[in-house]
């Protein structure tokens, strides 16, 4: 069989290359090799997170997934508790992974055929009576819905605040010290979402929190590299971005909001969060407002830094 075909098999049961999943196993196969006990939970942590953000309860998601899965051992009695793996338990795993995606296209097929079945037996004339009998809207959007999983969070924060986000419309950012030391990287999509928002005219308002006395002190010194950041700047001077630094230390609501309809609140404090809770005003209103009331308290508060 082709490599080819091969990765694209391990892609179908959801192994990607460049995915932490797979850089835990990877971590995995070599501790266990140079230690030949097994692995803690901090051995692989320390192994996948070096040069990355990455937190410990995410690894242990991971490597509690595998276990079920039987990709990996777990020895229970020694303390810390060990992961074991082997070509054996591989081999399980991806023969589990492999059953489950096969029994779940299966039911996708019967459904299919279910709905081709229905699509043809149904009259087309009482479909059109019925669809303009209904004088009201198909679709309602979700008001709310958790997100996991960094890649996503971005992807889903660039979709449903700033790919919305047009002129006149206001975007509030609370900043912690993690992401105005992240590197711009401009083709990123969360990225790329920012900066076109800021083209149709959309302002951001970024205020920056610190939780203690000393992060506070690592954001007074932090300066913008205007050459990493030449687009983002220009924005800066034009106006349409304003950046604030909240003059003591302070733990608040880590968030995204577009105006006072939709926001994203992150349940971790890392730079690039792994949790999010996407809501709304009318979903959540309490929420959101307290959110918005809050934010633009301390915006009063806060100290111009734009060109800092």
């Amino acid at each position: 069989m082709r490599s080819t075909d091969i990765e694209r098999t391990l892609r179908t049961i959801n192994l990607y290359e460049e995915s932490v999943e797979m850089r835990v196993l990877k971590a995995l196969f070599q501790l266990n090799h140079r230690m030949t006990m097994g692995a803690t939970l901090d051995a692989v942590h320390d192994e996948v997170s070096e040069g990355k953000e990455i937190s410990k309860n995410w690894i242990y998601k991971i490597l509690a997934e595998f276990e079920a899965e039987g990709f990996i051992t777990p020895d229970r009695i020694r303390r810390p508790h060990l992961y074991l793996v082997s070509r054996e338990s591989i081999a399980m795993g991806i023969e589990k992974r492999r059953k489950k995606v096969a029994k779940r296209i299966d039911a996708q097929i019967e459904h299919i055929e279910k709905e081709i079945e229905m699509i043809e037996k149904t009259d087309l004339s009482e479909m059109v009576s019925h669809l303009l009998s209904r004088g009201r809207e198909f679709h309602e959007e979700m008001e709310s819905f958790i997100v996991e999983g960094q890649d996503n969070v971005e992807t889903v924060i660039a979709q449903e605040i700033f790919t919305r986000a047009d002129s006149g419309d206001v975007i509030r950012t609370f900043v912690p010290v993690g992401v105005v030391n992240r590197s711009w990287k401009s083709t990123g999509a969360l990225e790329s979402a920012i900066l076109e928002a800021l083209k149709r005219g959309a302002r951001i308002q970024s205020l920056l929190v610190a939780p203690d006395e000393q992060a506070l002190n690592v954001l007074r010194t932090t300066r913008i590299d205007e050459r990493a950041h030449k687009d983002f700047v220009e924005f800066i001077r034009e106006g349409a971005v304003t950046i604030r630094l909240y003059p003591e230390p302070r733990v608040t609501y880590r968030l995204v909001a577009l105006n006072d309809e939709k926001m994203a609140l992150f349940m971790t404090n890392i730079s690039r969060p792994e949790t999010a809770l996407i809501t709304t005003g009318k979903g959540s209103p309490q929420l959101v407002t307290d959110a918005v009331r809050t934010f633009e308290k301390l915006w009063e508060e806060a100290v111009d830094v734009a060109h800092h």
